[in-house]
């Protein structure tokens, strides 16, 4: 058993004894199948391992076989299978351009579809995988195809996966009698756990990531054990950053050990929303960035990711680069997801002072919003609608709006959301605070400084602790105590230093512009 103690003093355990004397060529993602398949794929199968330089070039290699004429419809469904499960999508492209699938791809050639933003039925994918069942040659092989589409599928599918719960139902009964079914057994606490954080149970999803990764490790299934980390370290991320940077290490080790590019990429992805939530908005650009660079490469879709980097820029205040982002995203991504490039598109507008045309791009964001029900997206809305009503000055109006925005950032656990919220809040409080002389040894402009202060004492939040000492500053400015001001705006400057953070330069200058002159 491996032992570490993250930043915040968290005990985080693993046991991933041998991780590192594991190859692509004892790889349980791969040879788990063997008992059940014929003698002929099963040495293609190991030759293409004892070739192959990790688990990446596997699939390369496993996909040239597929596209020659003689391929079985076993050997074709594997190299679908494992291109699917590292993501790489535009080798998909290539088997279904050849036309070399069978009733067995087709459930993956759908989720291709799907994944690329087109719309496909579940009832489609229902059709698609009784087929599947039934070109398979053992019970085993129905287990392994149908379990290879369902735990993956819950993501995009979660409704309708959630009434179509019987064929789980029926495999969970076999899996847990079965000791030659235990490899799916992960799969299965996958699924429990992955609904249970959707439903905000963390804890419960916990003990079941816990055991889904125990499983992954005790069968060598080093695929599924990356995105186990991965899901895990992105639940707990706004509960404990700093239990989540631990196994992030963790997955990232395994990660380029066998050459797994998509799980890489999308460890960056965590990292750049975990450097969000601490501030270091930079750094945050630099990670996500990296992720275009991934998904370009599997062929997926970057529209979304280029939005969420222009979300990074409107909070540096750089509307211009925003701008360009979110127009640009918009064009590559699915129209049930445009409402969030709109709703970046106004930021990026009012953060360009073109209040008018902010507020006219917002409203087609809101009506697009409460169309879809997606309720991150009707607080983003809220967000940035207190934010034009700030720079109106209509200042209750804006904690109004921020708060119902605040309200559902808390419900989700959206940590980098509440973070920024508390700031526009409690700039708000201090813009509306009188300036009258008893009211010039308060410490606090209101509650929402008060809670902010709390948000971010003791945490390893740097940029949004320079941020709240900002706020005191701008507040202990309005107040008259100019030196307590300075003293603190200094503290802020010094922070400014450092990498990732030099942007709260830039904000000091805007928040008291008199002090930095001075």
């Amino acid at each position: 058993m491996c032992h570490k103690t993250d930043v915040e003093g968290q005990l985080f355990h693993t046991d991933f004894v041998g991780l590192g004397l594991l190859r692509v060529k004892h790889l349980g993602t791969i040879t788990a199948c063997f008992p059940y398949v014929d003698e002929d794929t099963k040495s293609i199968l190991q030759a293409v391992m004892n070739e192959a330089r990790n688990y990446d070039d596997f699939a390369e290699r496993l996909c040239e076989k597929a596209l020659k004429k003689n391929a079985s419809a076993l050997l074709t469904y594997f190299a679908y299978f494992h291109a699917y499960l590292q993501g790489k999508y535009k080798l998909l492209k290539r088997l279904m351009d050849a036309r070399v699938g069978s009733d067995l791809t087709h459930p993956f050639e759908l989720t291709y579809y799907a994944r690329r933003g087109d719309p496909v039925k579940w009832s489609a994918f229902q059709k698609a995988m009784a087929a599947a069942v039934k070109m398979t040659g053992s019970d085993w092989m129905a287990c392994h195809v149908y379990m290879a589409w369902r735990e993956f599928i819950e993501f995009f599918y979660s409704a309708d996966s959630d009434s179509d719960y019987a064929p789980l139902d029926i495999l969970e009964s076999k899996i847990k009698s079965d000791d030659e079914y235990n490899f799916f057994l992960a799969s299965l606490h996958r699924i429990k756990a992955t609904r249970l954080a959707a439903e905000g149970n963390i804890e419960e999803a916990r003990m079941w990531y816990d055991q889904a990764i125990s499983l992954a490790t005790k069968h060598d299934d080093l695929e599924k054990l990356a995105n186990l980390l991965f899901e895990k370290a992105n639940m707990v991320k706004n509960v404990s950053l700093g239990e989540a940077v631990s196994i992030l290490k963790v997955q990232k080790g395994i990660c380029d050990r066998i050459g797994y590019v998509d799980a890489g990429g999308l460890n960056a992805h965590c990292l750049g929303h975990i450097a969000m939530a601490r501030g270091e908005y930079d750094a945050a650009i630099d990670y996500q960035s990296e992720y275009i660079v991934v998904r370009e490469s599997m062929g997926l879709p970057v529209g979304l990711m280029k939005c969420v980097v222009a979300f990074l820029y409107n909070l540096k205040g750089n509307g211009k680069a925003a701008l360009e982002l979110a127009i640009d995203g918009k064009k590559d991504m699915a129209s049930s997801a445009v409402c969030f490039a709109q709703a970046q598109e106004a930021w990026a507008l009012l953060n360009l002072d073109r209040i008018d045309e902010a507020a006219r791009v917002l409203d087609e964001a809101k009506e697009a919003s409460l169309k879809t029900g997606d309720e991150f997206n009707i607080g983003r809305i809220n967000f940035i609608e207190g934010l034009i009503e700030k720079r109106n000055h209509e200042y209750s109006s804006a904690l109004f709006s921020l708060e119902e925005a605040l309200d559902i950032f808390d419900r989700l656990r959206g940590l980098a959301y509440i973070n920024t919220t508390l700031v526009h809040m409690t700039d708000v409080e201090i813009e509306a605070y009188p300036t009258d002389r008893k009211a010039a040894k308060t410490e606090f402009s209101g509650p929402w400084m008060l809670r902010l202060m709390k948000q971010v004492e003791g945490r390893e939040l740097p940029g949004f602790a320079a941020q709240a000492l900002l706020l005191q500053a701008k507040f202990r400015f309005k107040q008259g105590r100019i030196a307590q001001s300075r003293r603190m705006l200094k503290r802020v400057l010094k922070t400014a230093e450092a990498a990732g953070l030099h942007y709260l330069k830039d904000m000091a200058e805007a928040v008291i512009p008199e002090l930095l002159v001075s």
